[in-house]
C-alpha cells in the first residue's frame, strides 16, 4: 500500500442481505482525503467494537448462541476465538499484551491476551440505584491510569493502573439525568471532555480529579442526542456528533482548554462515531449507510468523500495508547 494511504477498519450492522455485516476495510488517503471501500470480514453475530493491533484485529461478537472474543488477522482469515461471558461494549488496547474492557452489563476488564482469560472484573455499582449499570467507555491514560465512563449510573470510574485498583469513582447528581457518554482528552491542557447523550452538554473535566471546570451546551432541541466525540490531533478542535439533529457541533478549543462551539455543519443521517485523522474528519452515518469524510477548519467543514458502508457503527481503536 502507497506511503498517503491506509487501512482503516470499522464495525458495520449491514442490510437485510447480510451485506458489509462484520469488520468492513476501508482505504483512506491522508493527502487528498479519499475513501474506498475495500472489503469485509463476515461475523456470525452483532460487533460494536474492533482493536487494531500491529499484527491482528480483535473484535467482540454476541451471536444468536453465543459470545466470542474473535481473533483476525490484517487479511480477514479468522485465527481463533475465545468463549466469554460478556458483551464487549468498548475495548481500549494497552500496552504488555493486555486488553482493557468496558461491558453493556455496567463492568470493566483486564483481559489476559497470552492466557485467553479474564484476570479481574470491577462492577459497577451505586448507592441508591436500583438500576443495571451500563459502560460505553475505558481509556489507557498517559499517567497509567485508566479511566471508565458508567453511562447508566452516571459515574466516571477512576483506576490507579491497568490492574484496575479504584482510586476514586466520581458521581454525578441523581437529579440531573444526563446519561454521560464519551471522553475525548487534551494532553497539552491536561483537559477531558465529556459528551452527555440526553442533555446535550460538553462537561469539561480536569484530568487530575475529573472535577468539573464547566458545562457547556449545545442545544436545547428536543429527540436530539449527543454521540460521537473527537479531538483533533492538534488538540485545537472538538467535534461531536447529534443524533437526530443529523449535524457536527464544531468547538475550537481555547488556551485554557474551554471549548469555544464554533459552528455546526450537517452530515448524514445519524452520526454515529467520529474519528480525526490529520485534518480530516470520518464520520459514520448509520442510517445514510455511509462513512464520509470532511476537511474541517476552525471557520467551516468542507465535505471531500463518502464510501457506502451499510449500517457504519464504530471505528477501530487503535493499538497503541494514545
Amino acid at each position: 500500500m502507497e506511503r498517503e494511504q491506509m487501512a482503516l477498519y470499522l464495525t458495520a450492522y449491514g442490510n437485510a442481505e447480510q451485506k458489509d455485516k462484520g469488520i468492513v476495510r476501508l482505504v483512506f488517503n491522508r493527502v487528498n482525503g479519499s475513501i474506498r471501500k475495500e472489503s469485509t470480514y463476515p461475523l456470525n453475530g452483532k460487533a460494536n467494537m474492533v482493536i487494531d493491533l500491529p499484527d491482528q484485529l480483535i473484535v467482540s461478537v454476541k451471536g444468536p448462541e453465543k459470545t466470542t472474543l474473535d481473533f483476525y488477522g490484517k487479511n480477514g482469515i479468522k485465527m481463533r476465538e475465545v468463549a466469554t461471558d460478556l458483551f464487549y461494549s468498548f475495548a481500549s488496547p494497552a500496552e504488555g499484551g493486555f486488553l482493557l474492557a468496558s461491558y453493556e452489563s455496567g463492568a470493566d476488564s483486564f483481559y489476559d491476551l497470552t492466557a485467553d482469560q479474564i484476570r479481574k472484573t470491577v462492577v459497577h455499582k451505586r448507592e441508591g440505584y436500583e438500576k443495571a449499570g451500563k459502560s460505553h467507555f475505558i481509556h489507557h491514560m498517559e499517567d497509567g491510569r485508566c479511566i471508565s465512563v458508567e453511562n447508566s449510573l452516571q459515574q466516571i470510574y477512576v483506576y490507579k493502573d491497568e490492574g484496575l485498583e479504584i482510586e476514586d469513582v466520581i458521581n454525578f447528581p441523581q437529579y440531573a439525568e444526563k446519561n454521560i457518554r464519551l471522553l475525548a482528552f487534551s494532553q497539552h491542557h491536561q483537559k477531558a471532555y465529556l459528551n452527555t447523550e440526553l442533555t446535550n452538554e460538553i462537561i469539561v473535566l480536569d484530568t487530575k480529579e475529573f472535577a468539573i471546570i464547566k458545562e457547556i451546551k449545545m442545544t436545547d432541541e428536543k429527540e436530539v442526542f449527543s454521540g460521537g466525540h473527537a479531538i483533533r490531533e492538534d488538540e485545537k478542535l472538538l467535534c461531536t456528533a447529534l443524533r437526530g439533529k443529523n449535524v457536527i457541533v464544531v468547538s475550537e478549543i481555547c488556551d485554557d482548554g474551554i471549548p469555544d462551539i464554533k459552528y455546526e455543519f450537517s452530515c448524514g443521517k445519524t452520526p454515529r462515531d467520529l474519528k480525526f485523522i490529520g485534518d480530516y474528519l470520518l464520520v459514520s452515518c448509520t442510517d445514510s449507510n455511509c462513512v464520509e469524510v470532511y476537511q474541517v477548519t476552525g471557520e467551516k467543514a468542507y465535505k471531500i468523500d463518502e464510501a457506502e458502508v451499510f449500517q457504519p457503527i464504530t471505528f477501530a481503536i487503535d493499538g497503541e495508547r494514545k
